[in-house]
């Protein structure tokens, strides 16, 4: 695998028509409203320049969430600066993301790429900022083998998970003679070698009915070989997403059994979303490669830590972090940054739709796992919607918030949309902000650095110890311009279910459909699609209500 990224359509027809580079196909990638991921594919010896400049036709009539319903055509328009070759049955393909335009050539608004390059241009020509820089934590489960079925006679669900103490007596189909099922073959591309080394048959040797390799319920945090059965998985993941250019920060197991994470490099908001729609297919396929199976799904074990995806973000104008400011007194912390997230917190249940948008979703959510419980900010809570990083928190290119609610259930293009404008409209607004709070039992507090810049204090008591470390360190002096600056109230729930969040977003969507970047027509037809979703689940009859109900 291989990135390339060319600077016009020209470049690109020249390199895929170059006979050494072997090229057979162009796949054409696109993504709908649900972050779908589709592939069409298109032979070379019939692609022009015109294709290329204008579009790849396509039919949208089967696609949930693409097409109207007055017109199925539409192109694919090439972004020839997203290109990236892999091996194609002993030839190359070559892979472009591309944006979906109506038969007339305009965009259309329910392209997420072009949603997305609304919401970032909307900042820029107002200019706030000339670059927002993202970066994610992807968390996802890899399993062996997941079987389920839901019709009127059967529902089922059996998980096949050999780091857990739940799956004994489980052998696993093995087939060595595939050579990508070892990291060795894939790193020698091979066909011939047979390295016994990296095989799955030694893999499956080290945990079958043995519980000494097991993984206990929550204690899964940074382990590492006997007990990760997923590092080799892993390691060829991660080289894919750095050859591709999706560099990778870090990754490791997480918490929860057979739970992964890897962590991505920050990039402006359209490469980053960009990088999540690539990197969740490379997951899947170097997993399915290993014959196991890889879910994002947010909560697929019962009483397990659900997959989230936390979104790391900064502003920058002329090279400069915006949300950063030389004041000890705010922690460092711009006015900026206190109105962008005062603007996702207000916004917060509407965002729910788009960032949790599954009846899934809210699962994860429940308390007891290290989720997003209350609508505030924080150093420290794990239960914040939004936490403010301590680590190298006076560094003007380390400062950014992480925004910990969503999940990777949905579209990447619309979530990061979606944050942006809502952060957008709290910087636009200037609504006096929550001050930061810290939590210990259950119980709120002001942070002793923040009590001074708050009139109405009568709400928390003051938390002394709560970043004791940094007045000990810096002079939090008074500064004069935050006097009186933030609210200080109990924060809210956020939305517990899709049908709140659902609601949520129908009353409160104008900082989405300011500058018309989603429009009252996409809103309107989604927010339809979710409550068809909801009706439908409301009608299955659930296995537990057998075990609850059945003897009345």
């Amino acid at each position: 695998m291989k990135f390339i990224s060319f600077s016009s359509p020209t470049e690109l027809f020249d390199y895929i028509n170059k006979k050494e580079n072997d090229i057979e196909v162009v796949a054409c990638i696109f993504t709908n409203l649900l972050g779908s991921f589709f592939k069409c594919f298109f032979y070379v010896n019939d692609i022009s320049l015109n294709k290329l400049e204008k579009g790849f036709p396509f039919d949208a009539s089967s696609i949930k969430l693409c097409s109207d319903a007055e017109v199925s055509d539409f192109y694919l328009r090439a972004d020839y600066s997203t290109c990236y070759t892999e091996e194609f049955h002993g030839k190359q393909m070559l892979n472009v993301l591309c944006d979906i335009k109506r038969y007339n050539g305009l965009d259309y608004y329910k392209c997420p790429r072009t949603i997305l390059k609304k919401a970032c241009d909307l900042i820029k020509n107002d200019n706030i900022a000339d670059n927002i820089y993202i970066g994610n934590e992807i968390e996802f489960f890899i399993f062996d083998k997941v079987n389920f079925l839901s019709d009127d006679y059967n529902t089922y669900l059996k998980i096949y998970d050999r780091e857990s103490f739940s799956c004994k007596n489980y052998i696993p189909e093995v087939y060595n003679s595939n050579p990508i099922n070892t990291i060795e073959n894939c790193n020698n591309n091979n066909s011939n070698t047979n390295d016994e080394r990296y095989s799955l048959q030694s893999l499956n040797s080290v945990f079958i009915n043995d519980d000494t390799k097991k993984i206990k319920k929550k204690c899964g945090y940074f382990s590492t070989s006997p007990y990760d059965t997923s590092e080799l998985i892993k390691v060829q993941i991660c080289r894919d997403l750095n050859n591709l250019c999706i560099n990778v920060q870090k990754y490791h197991h997480e918490v929860s059994t057979s739970q992964h994470e890897i962590s991505l490099k920050y990039f402006n908001a359209l490469k980053n979303a960009d990088n999540l729609l690539i990197a969740k297919q490379i997951i899947k396929k170097n997993v399915h490669n290993f014959n196991r199976t890889a879910t994002f799904m947010p909560k697929p074990l019962v009483n397990d830590n659900g997959n989230g995806l936390h979104c790391n973000i900064s502003l920058w104008k002329n090279n400069k972090n915006i949300f950063y400011s030389d004041d000890p007194s705010t922690f460092f912390i711009s006015k900026e940054c206190f109105y962008f997230m005062n603007g996702i917190i207000k916004h917060t249940k509407a965002l729910q739709a788009l960032c949790n948008s599954t009846i899934n979703s809210y699962k994860r959510l429940m308390p007891g796992f290290e989720t997003c419980q209350k609508l505030f900010y924080s150093f420290g809570s794990r239960n914040a919607v939004i936490r403010l990083s301590l680590i190298n928190y006076n560094s003007p290119l380390e400062k950014r918030i992480e925004f910990r609610l969503p999940d990777y259930a949905n579209s990447p293009h619309l979530i990061l949309a979606a944050i942006i404008l809502a952060g957008y409209d709290g910087i636009r607004s200037k609504e006096k902000p929550l001050v930061p709070l810290e939590s210990k039992n259950n119980e709120f507090f002001v942070s002793n650095v923040f009590e001074k810049y708050v009139s109405n204090n009568n709400n928390f008591r003051t938390l002394t110890n709560a970043l004791k470390d940094y007045t000990d360190v810096h002079d939090v002096k008074e500064n004069p311009e935050f006097r009186d600056f933030f609210k200080c109230e109990e924060p809210n729930d956020i939305a517990f279910s899709l049908k709140e969040s659902l609601d949520a977003l129908e009353q409160d969507h104008d900082f989405l459909t300011y500058n018309n970047v989603f429009t009252e027509e996409m809103i309107k037809e989604y927010i339809q699609f979710k409550r068809e979703e909801i009706a439908s689940f409301d009608k299955i009859v659930h296995p537990s209500e057998f075990i609850m109900y059945y003897g009345s």
